[in-house]
């Protein structure tokens, strides 16, 4: 035997063992999955079970964003401010850079500009009241303006897009994955909201690091999105146990059905539900608070997302179904247990 037909020999002895191997290894199921075969198996055929109530998405910018005055200062009025020690920050602001800048900058800046002014027209004496007056108009516009300036470097700026991304992964199964979540970041931008345009000290680098996280992670986008999956599953699922909750199935298959979908509730979907649940609770909570410090009427397409996602007094909004739905389902499977324990032990 040639040593070239002794490799091809050994190399067709590894392929059998590999081969077998690899065919066992399967992909691990996602959420998707594992969501998708509950439903399924409990869907007894292609016309059972509800529609998908939830559809995830985030309003489109132009819809958020409301329109925002500018302050106009003249030269003059810009050289007489350098005196209260405005120059600095107006002229950055009206830079090449400053005109580009992101929204934490505009809201620092406008925050900063507000406390400026106010100090500003009160150190001016009496000999400057051409000066006085002409602060104490650019201060009204811009405190009117305060309102939408903190609405558009929140909920309509980029960074919240990013967050509640609807392009978002949703939340792994296994509940160990799931980090802490930051509830100290969203506090820091409930301050700043509920501090903004008064002449408190607005913490800078905490700031930016909520905004910095707001940017990178998806959370409330993989929350809502995980939630409205689960949901979906649900509702269809719900369909079929009700049949059964004061009767049980005939046939084997359908009782081997029922015997696995149980176990799927049981073992991973219901501890899973729970903890999404706890983290839905906790989040929404900032969220209302930060809403609640918003300072002008809500956008109609905001009002209407808000309605159909995180609103807590709608019953049909998705944050008022999921609990509803998770309920329901343990209590339509206890009842299950309890009257077809023996046929599903069989």
């Amino acid at each position: 035997m040639t040593l070239c037909h002794q490799a091809k020999t050994a190399t067709r002895a590894w392929l059998f063992l590999l081969i077998p191997l690899l065919m066992s290894c399967e992909r691990p199921q996602g959420t998707g999955d594992v969501l998708a075969t509950y439903r399924s198996t409990l869907t007894l055929d292609d016309n059972a079970g509800g529609a998908h109530r939830f559809q995830y998405y985030w309003p489109a910018s132009a819809a958020l964003r409301r329109k925002q005055a500018d302050v106009r200062i003249n030269l003059t009025a810009f050289f007489a401010l350098h005196r209260c020690g405005l120059g600095p920050l107006i002229g950055q602001r009206n830079s090449t850079l400053g005109l580009t800048t992101n929204n934490i900058d505009h809201l620092l800046y406008s925050h900063k500009l507000v406390a400026g002014l106010r100090d500003c027209h009160d150190q001016l004496t009496e000999e400057n009241l051409a000066l006085q007056d002409q602060i104490k108009g650019w201060l009204a516009v811009k405190q009117r303006e305060l309102g939408t300036i903190l609405w558009n470097s929140t909920f309509a700026g980029v960074e919240f897009a990013r967050h509640f991304s609807p392009a978002a992964s949703v939340f792994p199964l296994a509940l160990t994955e799931l980090d802490p979540i930051p509830t100290a970041l969203l506090s820091e931008l409930i301050t700043l909201s509920e501090q903004f345009g008064t002449d408190a000290v607005i913490a800078e680098p905490q700031i930016w690091h909520a905004y910095q996280w707001l940017e990178q992670q998806q959370f409330s986008g993989r929350l809502l999105k995980t939630m409205a999956m689960i949901a979906n599953a649900l509702s269809q699922a719900d369909v079929m146990l009700v049949t059964h909750t004061n009767s049980c199935p005939d046939s084997r298959s359908h009782r081997q059905q029922l015997g696995a979908g149980l176990t799927t509730w049981q073992t991973r979907l219901y501890p899973f539900s729970q903890h999404v649940s706890q983290l839905a609770q906790a989040w929404f909570s900032q969220l209302d608070q930060l809403l609640s410090a918003q300072q002008v009427p809500l956008p109609p397409a905001f009002r209407q997302w808000h309605q159909d996602f995180i609103a807590s007094d709608s019953p049909s909004s998705l944050r008022a179904s999921f609990t509803t739905l998770m309920s329901r389902q343990q209590t339509r499977w206890q009842a299950i247990k309890a009257n077809c324990l023996v046929v599903l032990q069989r």
